[in-house]
């Protein structure tokens, strides 16, 4: 709008519309300066607008196809970072190579009296751990015939051999029958305590923490590696767990089975654990079951064997029930009766006195080898109450029913049948034939076995069927079970 100012114009009228023209002018000028300002955020939030874009747009083209997201698929890469790292929180360890070698076990935990029965609060959780019957690993007979002469067999390293089975060995023609026999199933022994062992065929682990290993031995091998230092269990565990709190494989010993034997059997793991250990055995806080079977059947269902064990200078180095001697009997000599040469450490423990030692029995069935009337058998449950070196093997054969596979004092063993002189003398006719039947058929049974590759027998019925202690650091009360397999 524009009005024009003439001559004809009143002064009034002049200079009313002079001063609207001027506020025309003031108020576009500061419209245009309010417009100006409104438009400097407007602006400033487009320019960081497209300097976002860009940062994404170069973000994108520096990721790889799998990860070129938009805003949105920002987000949902890092839900899957954080997810995987929840996953890597939460992944299992790897577990030690000895868990290969556990044995298939059933856990139990219940509530027993062990102090005081008359108090409720002695009511204590029993940890019990069973594991599965271990079958004997099948092994090669490196002397297959009972009647064979080794030296015709095969070459065998005299140099390999006790002090005792070369010197026979080298008069081996010399030898009656029986002697012969004999010495051959002292080579085999000695030759199959020589066998490297395998960790896959041999360890079976029932339990294991920081302190203490429980294991099931396999017969016909090692607990300890002797005076020879043979393979034995302990050293093939030592070898397998290398526990970090044990200087040698000696210090991981407690006790231990017979070769022949199978079973429970527990080592230490640390020193602290190994002197409560031996602390609770001599001071009979542990509580041992062994099952076997025996020649024959008993006429009772339980008793208690209570004979005096000594060393046996005539069958070295093996024992016999306590007998007086007389005084020509001579247990310094460098050599036995039989003309077998004597360990001069065995010759020490000709001199020792004999030992009283405590075992009982409790039938729990009667049978038949092959349900045949021919071969009775008894099935028995063995506590022994002192440990005494083949206690339960030399108490049994005194009193006539020697463990079926007994080599050593069983029919034909190395040792004196039926643990001591005339013994076997008292046996009754049919007694006799027993021993002698059931001997030749379980020797049958296993050699067959072995050389035609079918099921193993274990050749000595003697197995440590249960082992109850105390925890030697947290002293709670546990039990390890495992069947026999035969």
């Amino acid at each position: 709008m524009h009005l024009s100012i003439d001559e004809n114009t009143p002064l009034f009228h002049r200079h009313f519309l002079n001063c609207g023209e001027a506020s025309m002018i003031t108020i576009s000028s500061w419209i245009c300066r309010l417009t100006a300002l409104l438009f400097i955020p407007f602006n400033i939030i487009c320019t960081l607008k497209n300097r976002h874009h860009s940062l994404v747009v170069a973000l994108q083209s520096s990721l790889s196809p799998q990860t070129k997201v938009h805003t949105k698929g920002k987000l949902k890469l890092q839900q899957q970072q954080q997810q995987q790292k929840q996953n890597d929180s939460i992944r299992l360890p790897v577990p030690p190579p000895w868990t290969r070698h556990q044995l298939d076990r059933s856990v139990e935990i219940r509530h027993t009296r062990w102090s005081n029965p008359d108090h409720e609060i002695d009511m204590l959780p029993l940890q019990i751990y069973r594991g599965k019957a271990t079958p004997p690993q099948q092994t090669k007979m490196l002397l297959p015939s009972a009647s064979s002469n080794p030296q015709q067999q095969q070459r065998v390293d005299i140099t390999a051999l006790s002090r005792s089975a070369a010197a026979l060995y080298q008069k081996y023609h010399n030898l009656s029958s029986k002697e012969q026999r004999q010495l051959q199933q002292k080579i085999h022994k000695e030759q199959k305590a020589a066998t490297t062992l395998d960790p896959k065929e041999h360890l079976h682990i029932l339990y294991k923490d920081d302190h203490i290993c429980v294991t099931c031995k396999p017969s016909e091998i090692l607990s300890v590696p002797g005076p020879r230092r043979n393979p034995s269990l302990v050293g093939l565990l030592y070898d397998t767990i290398q526990p970090f709190a044990i200087d040698h494989v000696d210090q991981m010993v407690v006790h231990r089975l017979d070769m022949d034997t199978s079973g429970v059997l527990v080592f230490a793991l640390s020193k602290q654990a190994l002197s409560k250990l031996h602390d609770d055995f001599r001071e009979r806080r542990v509580h041992k079951e062994y099952h076997a079977l025996l020649v024959g059947h008993l006429t009772v269902t339980e008793m208690e064997i209570a004979l005096a064990l000594e060393r046996d200078p005539d069958h070295p180095p093996f024992m016999r029930i306590a007998q007086p001697r007389g005084e020509n009997d001579d247990v310094t000599s460098s050599s036995n009766s039989n003309g077998i040469i004597v360990h001069d450490g065995f010759q020490k423990m000709i001199t020792k006195a004999a030992k009283p030692s405590l075992s009982t029995l409790l039938v729990k069935s009667w049978e038949y080898l092959g349900n045949n009337t021919q071969y009775p058998v008894t099935r028995v449950a063995l506590t022994p109450h002192t440990g005494r070196t083949h206690q339960l093997r030399v108490h049994c054969a005194a009193m006539g029913h020697a463990i079926v596979g007994d080599d050593i004092y069983g029919y034909s063993g190395e040792g004196q049948f039926c643990g001591g002189k005339g013994v076997a003398d008292s046996l009754t006719t049919q007694q006799q034939q027993h021993h002698k039947d059931i001997h030749s058929f379980w020797q049958q049974q296993t050699t067959d076995a072995s050389q035609m590759g079918g099921v193993h027998r274990q050749k000595l019925c003697l197995h440590a069927e249960q082992l109850a202690l105390y925890h030697p650091i947290t002293s709670s009360q546990m039990m390890f079970q495992v069947p026999p397999c035969f």
